[in-house]
């Protein structure tokens, strides 16, 4: 009979998900932002958006599948989607953060207009400044995208840990299938 070593490992496996695919959607998230930015045809914006929202969710189950298919638990795929919400949107707000950086005068004749065009008419006189009307704009923008990737997230993986609690459940079957194959006859009473 052939001896099987139980590797036990390190770590949690939601939390290693949750970075592996949080980086990666992170980072996808703000390619697709700058590319949004460099395009002016409203179907190819659209495009990019379904794509997106495509890998957004194709992100989250897997990472949820993965995650559960290690431990067996449908808890883990959930907390692999939360994980990977967290850190996809620090990952996206942090580049966002450098894309305005990099754009901020460009940024800054955008607010200028539309602060312009909306306060014109407001008694007594509306006192914000570009600068505050950005940094108002990427906080809350920040916050909206944590909260809403959270909870997406969340589900997500849970939906993903179903997918991989099943496939945990028939890799352990075929083991112990194998597992009973390979176990030694008993010896005839002769």
């Amino acid at each position: 009979m052939k001896e099987r070593t139980i590797v036990r490992r390190r770590g949690s496996p939601a939390l290693e998900q949750g970075i592996v695919f949080g980086i990666l959607l992170g980072v996808i998230q703000v390619a697709l932002r700058l590319l949004g930015r460099t395009v002016h045809d409203g179907n190819v914006l659209f495009a990019i958006s379904v794509f997106g929202l495509v890998i957004v969710l194709f992100m989250y189950l897997a990472a949820g599948q993965r995650a559960a298919q290690e431990t067996g638990r449908v808890g883990t795929g959930a907390f692999a989607g939360l994980w990977t919400g967290i850190i996809s949107s620090l990952v996206a707000f942090l580049g966002s953060l450098l894309l305005a950086i990099a754009h901020l005068s460009v940024l800054r004749r955008e607010a200028e207009t539309i602060i312009q065009a909306t306060t014109q008419n407001l008694h007594p006189p509306f006192s914000t400044t570009a600068d505050q009307l950005l940094l108002r704009a990427i906080g809350i923008g920040g916050l909206n995208n944590l909260i809403i990737s959270i909870s997406v997230g969340l589900l997500l993986g849970a939906i993903g840990g179903i997918a991989g609690k099943a496939a945990s459940n028939r890799r352990n079957q075929i083991l112990q299938e194998q597992a009973y194959d390979s176990a030694p006859a008993a010896p005839k009473a002769g």
